[in-house]
């Protein structure tokens, strides 16, 4: 796709890196080695949500949001909910459905461990363990 501002470059897409739980320097830095943008919004110092979600992909130059863990995200915390027995698809929008992200180990299709444990609590962007087999 042609870039009608620049002529003739070809405008390179990138993938959205996780930012969660990262400082705000720390996650304005990460997005400045894929040449995107940071819009922060709070006033925290802590990453705790991001949009567009990591792996999503982007035109370079394009503005990711952020949103800082603030007292109005500390004082909701989130259960962790219960991943054993479910795929990793599954797992996946399970966790992002209440604003969680997930961390897969091993080849497995069947989650049979996590941690934090179900039932725990966290704040939203914890990323959340799951061990597969």
């Amino acid at each position: 796709m042609l870039d009608s501002t620049k002529g003739d470059v070809q405008a390179e897409y990138v993938a959205v890196p996780n930012l969660i739980n990262l400082l705000v320097p720390d996650a304005i830095k990460e997005l400045q080695k894929f040449h995107l943008n940071a819009r922060v919004e709070e006033t925290g110092e802590r990453i705790a949500d991001q949009i567009p979600k990591p792996g999503s992909r982007l035109p370079q130059g394009s503005n990711v949001l952020l949103y800082t863990l603030t007292p109005r995200y500390e004082s909701g915390q989130i259960t962790v909910p219960d991943c054993q027995g479910r795929s990793l698809g599954e797992s996946s929008e399970i966790l992002a459905e209440v604003g969680l992200t997930i961390k897969p180990v091993g080849e497995g299709k069947i989650a049979v461990k996590q941690d934090p444990i179900p039932g725990s609590k966290v704040v939203s962007g914890t990323t959340i363990t799951i061990f597969f087999d």
